[in-house]
Formats: structure tokens, sequence, C-alpha cells
């Protein structure tokens, strides 16, 4: 058998080269029009976009990507109307749950009575309860009217147990304190209209260096009650005394 001419191997190469060619084409098209069926566009994209304009399928994938466009924007829109469905549904279901805790917190502080303490400790936790309706009112959400109008009822209402029950816990802080001082010879004076001024008397702060170091482990408990003034006098006849001023919020802040 003779050996086949030049020419007539090259024109079999391409034609076997335009076949094949032709079929990856055609799979590449197939694959891309599966997905677009199942409406996997994105990967229907990645299929369909590797056929060139020149390629026999082209224009068969260029109207599938163009639908795809379609097909995303409409499925975008759908998403956004979906999901604002679902945030508006958020938003109801806690707004229940706040309204049912505002109703909770208020009927919870009209009932609230505070017996008297004879610890320090018994003072802090009463006061816990107020720090704990405290950090309810700033992180709770509030979206209807009915929820606002209750977070308002709730404000008022812890505010005036504030200004009614600090200035007795203070008065409580100090009795308890004297008592415990007593056998450091150091009384004890709670005084102003709120008692919200502190005075300690006692031979033991006759130096400054009692008077900042005592200062310094009463701070935080005065600060806790939010006291406004602490004094340090030597002797209660002594017209000369040390005094702190304590930045701490009025009672009626919440």
């Amino acid at each position: 058998m003779k050996e086949l001419s030049l020419d007539i191997r090259t024109t079999l190469y391409l034609l076997i080269t335009v076949i094949l060619f032709s079929c990856d084409n055609k799979y590449q098209y197939s694959l891309g029009a599966k997905h677009f069926n199942n409406s996997e566009y994105e990967l229907a994209i990645l299929e369909l976009e590797k056929i060139k304009e020149n390629d026999t399928y082209y224009a068969d994938a260029q109207s599938l990507l163009n639908q795809i466009d379609s097909l995303i924007v409409v499925q975008k829109e759908k998403q956004i109307v979906l999901d604002s469905i679902a945030r508006e549904k958020d938003k109801i279901r806690l707004d229940s749950i706040e309204i049912l805790n505002l109703k909770t917190h208020i009927d919870n502080i009209k009932k609230y009575k505070r017996e008297k303490c004879y610890y320090v400790n018994c003072l802090r936790e009463q006061m816990n309860d107020f720090y704990e309706w405290s950090k309810f009112f700033y992180q709770a959400n509030y979206y209807s009217n009915e929820a606002k109008q209750l977070k308002d009822k709730f404000e008022v209402s812890l505010r005036n147990l504030q200004i009614k029950e600090f200035p007795i816990m203070r008065a409580e802080f100090a009795s308890i304190s004297k008592d415990g001082l007593w056998e450091d010879d150091i009384t004890l004076k709670n005084y102003g209209n709120k008692k919200t001024t502190i005075e300690f008397i006692g031979g033991f702060f006759s130096r400054n260096r009692n008077i900042k170091n005592f200062h310094s482990s009463f701070e935080r408990a005065l600060r806790e009650f939010r006291f406004k003034k602490a004094i340090y006098k030597w002797s209660k006849y002594s017209d000369e005394y040390t005094y702190y001023n304590l930045s701490t919020k009025d009672d009626s802040k919440i």
C-alpha cells in the first residue's frame, strides 16, 4: 500500500481535529445545559463560557447565558424579599419576647420589697438586682409601639425605685461599716438629703498616708452605692479634714 501524500495526511488531521473539537463543544454545552436545568447557574456559566465565538454551539450557549443573567436577577430580587420577610418575622418574635420580659420586670419592680441588711454582702446582693435591671434596659431591642411604651414605663418604675431605695441602702451601709470599724476606734457619720456624704472620724486619720490607703480600700464600695463625697477627720472637734469627691451617677440615672 502506497504511503499517503502529505496533503492527504494534513487534510485528515484537520478533519479529525474539527470532529473532536466539535464533540468537546457539544459535551461542554450539554453539561452547561444540564446545570442550567438543575438551576445550578454558577456551574452552568463555567461550562458555557468555555464555548468560543467560532464554535458550533456558541449561539446556543449565549442564549442560555442570557437566560441565566435574567434568572439570577429575579433570584436575587426574590431573595431580598424573602430576607426582608424573615427579618420582619424575627422582629415580631423578638418583640413578643421583649414585651413579656418588660411586663415581668415591671411587675417585679412593683412588688419589690427590700429587706433590711445587716451585712455589706447582703446590700451588694440587693444592689445586683438593680444592675441586672439596668443591663436589661440597655441591652434589649424594641420595635413595636407597645414595646416602646412598656420600655418607658419600665424606665420610670426603675428610676423611682432607685430614688427611693438607694439613700436607705447608703444609710444601712454606713451603719454596718460603723459597727465594723468600732474596734479600730473609727466612728462614722452619714448625712445629706440623700445620704450621699459619708464621714470617717478617728485618730488613725491624723496621717495622710493612712487616709490615702483607707480611702483606696473603701472607694470601690462607696462608688458602688453611689456616695458623692467621703470626708476624713482625725477628731470630731477638728476643723481640718481631707475629702474626696466621687463622680458617681445620681440615683435617678439607670
